[in-house]
């Protein structure tokens, strides 16, 4: 696979999306490389870099023989590859000694797993954050029927748009973005999110009905999208079901703007109990714990606050720390949010012979 300078836009979704670590964002030009096995070496007869210049020959170039692997790897992510990556086992005669023998004993585990950094996700946290918002403010909007009224939510709608592009490594190809709409779950967000902004500002110019159900649909379409893009790489049931989904949030913050005191407080609930579950799933392994206390406490602000008082108007004190619980959420969410790492598969066998060898 060759990276097209030309199209890439630097939104390193790939590296999300590929299990093998294999793309890279580059810190000179901010976009996407990769090994692409020397093709330039391959067209004059020869290998790549790696396999040549590789003194024990360790690497190998070639086609791969019909015959089934000899070894199964049960943890190694997709093993019908085709081009295909070819894992054997030297000859035991043949293999070096490791001196000292024991090299590998004391690795310390922590030091092992590798953990993306999330100041890097930053506009994309503030993107899903303001959508969620504007969003909401529509479906509230529409229940109380003043779509037509109110703009607040096009200009949330705008600058979450706008926070959006400090992620890009070119910003001036960005509308390449959606021209992969038919396979790409990005490519499909980026047009629900026009198609949303358009009919948005057409409520406001074209008072009907008809155009307000619209509004509302590509509204709620476009939250499933921004969960798609994530879904679409991590699978995993618990990540699917966490409360920082931003549909989710969308339908609590949208309930409680339009004044539905049971369907706030049955979403609140299920938010609570997923983010429960997720903070005792963690347990002792978990390194924002303080974090996630926190947004507990203050998820349970604003419902406390309807139960005691019986009416859905709060303190707007306590209102704007509900909203913060929101986004400390929506960065948890990015925090439990890890891609398929090769390198963090194998790490997790290394320490799993490790603690067979000191059973043993």
């Amino acid at each position: 696979v060759v990276v097209d300078e030309i199209k890439c836009i630097g939104c390193n979704y790939c590296a999300w999306n590929c299990p093998y670590d294999a793309p890279k964002k580059s810190t000179t030009d901010k976009l996407v490389e990769k090994c692409h096995l020397c093709y330039t070496l391959l067209q004059n007869g020869g290998y790549p870099a790696c396999a040549s210049g590789c003194p024990t020959g360790a690497l190998s170039y070639g086609n791969i023989s019909n015959n089934p692997q000899k070894q199964n790897l049960s943890w190694f992510p997709d093993n019908n590859l085709s081009p295909a990556i070819e894992i054997s086992s030297g000859s035991i005669k043949n293999s070096p000694t490791i001196i000292p023998q024991n090299i590998f004993s004391d690795l310390p585990e922590k030091t092992i797993h590798t953990k993306r950094n999330i100041t890097n996700d930053w506009s994309l946290i503030a993107f899903s954050f303001f959508s969620m918002l504007s969003v909401s403010l529509t479906v509230s909007s529409f229940f109380d029927n003043k779509l037509f009224e109110n703009a607040s939510d096009l200009w949330i709608l705008i600058l979450a748009g706008f926070l959006s592009f400090f992620h890009l490594g070119n910003k001036f190809r960005a509308w390449r973005a959606v021209l992969h709409i038919l396979k790409s779950p990005l490519s499909f967000e980026i047009a629900a999110y026009i198609v949303h902004l358009f009919t948005l500002a057409l409520s406001l110019y074209i008072k009907n009905g008809l155009v307000s159900i619209l509004t509302l649909c590509t509204g709620i379409a476009f939250l499933l999208a921004i969960d798609s893009v994530y879904s679409f790489q991590n699978r995993n049931e618990n990540f699917i079901r966490h409360s920082g989904q931003v549909f989710l949030s969308g339908l609590l913050v949208g309930s409680y703007f339009s004044g539905l005191m049971l369907p706030f407080l049955f979403l609140a609930l299920i938010k609570v109990l997923l983010s429960g579950l997720m903070f005792y799933k963690k347990g002792e392994e978990n390194s924002s714990f303080a974090l996630r206390f926190l947004r507990l406490i203050l998820l349970m602000v604003v419902p406390a606050e309807i139960l005691i008082s019986k009416s859905m108007h709060v303190d707007k004190l306590i209102f704007l720390l509900f909203i913060a619980g929101e986004f400390i959420d929506r960065i948890i969410f990015y925090i439990d949010f890890e891609p398929i790492n090769i390198n963090n598969l194998i790490s997790k066998q290394i320490i799993k012979l490790i603690n067979e060898k000191k059973r043993r």
